[in-house]
């Protein structure tokens, strides 16, 4: 509106100009040397006059292709954290100055930011002596683009007997990662399309919904839906009975030797430079005669060595077996499945007993991750070997049992 009144106004004073004056070019002998210079002096308003219109009608054209631009979405998200202080009841967020939450958490989620744009934020902490002082401030640049679509999602049972349910969702544009959520656990973050939830109740029913994220953010959830963890197992096939004759019977006894899926739930967390972590447990048993298991055999997907400093088994609160992991360190055995062998100790279980063995981990140090990074642990058909007093071999899991020993954890940095 500014430069459309600016341009009438210059075309209004060049009309009058050329109204009053007449034309421009006038004879010199006809008009003595003072006419002749007022002329001149005409002449050079004139051309100002028309390089003003040209600029006007420029900048006018720009404002034109401005306002046919579409509107950008105030769909950027920033997460803002702080660390509690002695004394405090509540905290007061601001963002730009103006204050955007009030509350006892120590973390918000600020919604609806301009994408590109640097907002400024301080934190206050109070309680009934009023505000303390103002944080030192932080900056963000909300990155270029806005959150994913929210997903669909679907699921059905199992196909693999023994606790299993099946989640799947369409892919959404402009998504490079998604979360699956069974109640309020994340179980999973990947770029695929599909999860499969191992190590449930047979029977029971579990809730899921899905998100996607991006550099933007997190986008919203899913609608939840419900499905049923598929049927117990059958057992496996008896091996073939040993007769003996009693009377001739050895000192030495065969024994009996079972494992099962105990302990740690999916979803643990090893955080970059911090400590060790249990993701996952299992337990021995040994009936008729004692068994020392001298073998655990683990698998990793996602080249677990770029994420992970050691792995180690341990009896309770006691290392069987440590390794340091490097690349050489694993052997691939899948399109994306590497094996760790442990095989330097000797672990009793004794007779009508049972030990429970864990598999604990530590993340690398500097871990350069934008998002925590899911992996997936397991011990594979027949990975725990012993012998019992007799000298017989004893393997588990069995196949069928094999996928229920599996478990998902997580990586991430500080």
């Amino acid at each position: 509106m500014f430069v459309m009144k600016h341009l009438f106004c210059v075309l209004g004073i060049l009309t009058l100009a050329i109204f009053v004056f007449g034309p421009i070019s006038v004879s010199a002998q006809t008009v003595d040397t003072a006419e002749q210079a007022r002329i001149q002096e005409l002449q050079a308003i004139v051309v100002q006059l028309l390089r003003l219109v040209a600029e006007l009608q420029q900048r006018l054209l720009v404002v034109q292709q401005q306002a046919q631009m579409p509107a950008v979405l105030a769909c950027g998200q920033a997460k803002i954290t702080w660390t509690g202080v002695s004394g405090a009841t509540d905290y007061v967020l601001y963002r730009n100055g103006v204050e955007v939450y009030n509350g006892k958490n120590l973390e918000f989620l600020d919604k609806g930011l301009m994408p590109g744009v640097t907002y400024a934020y301080t934190v206050r902490a109070k309680n009934a002596g009023g505000l303390g002082p103002v944080s030192p401030v932080q900056t963000i640049t909300i990155p270029p683009q806005c959150p994913p679509a929210i997903p669909n999602i679907w699921t059905q049972e199992g196909t693999v007997c023994g606790g299993t349910v099946q989640v799947f969702w369409g892919r959404v544009q402009g998504a490079d990662f998604y979360e699956v959520f069974r109640g309020n656990a994340r179980v999973f973050s990947g770029n695929t399309t599909s999860y499969i939830d191992r190590g449930l109740v047979s029977g029971n029913s579990y809730a899921y919904k899905v998100r996607a994220g991006n550099s933007g953010g997190l986008g919203q959830f899913s609608q939840e839906t419900s499905v049923k963890a598929s049927v117990v197992c059958p057992p496996a096939a008896p091996k073939v009975p040993t007769v003996k004759d009693p009377v001739s019977d050895s000192v030495a006894r065969e024994g009996m030797f079972d494992i099962a899926i105990h302990g740690v739930p999916s979803g643990a967390t090893a955080q970059s430079g911090g400590g060790e972590v249990d993701i996952l447990g299992f337990l021995v048993s040994a009936k008729r005669s004692p068994i020392v298991i001298g073998r655990v055999d683990v698998e990793f997907s996602d080249r677990p060595w770029l994420f992970l400093s050691s792995v180690e088994i341990r009896d309770g609160g006691r290392t069987l077996s440590k390794i340091e992991v490097v690349q050489d360190s694993f052997v691939k055995v899948g399109d994306s499945a590497y094996r760790l062998r442990f095989s330097n100790f000797a672990l009793e279980i004794p007779e009508g007993g049972s030990k429970t063995v864990t598999v604990r981990v530590v993340a690398q140090a500097n871990l350069l991750l934008v998002q925590p990074r899911a992996l997936i642990v397991s011990i594979p058909t027949n990975g725990v070997f012993g012998k019992d007093e007799a000298g017989v071999t004893h393997e588990g899991p069995n196949e069928q049992k094999a996928p229920a020993f599996t478990k998902t954890f997580f990586v991430k940095r500080p």
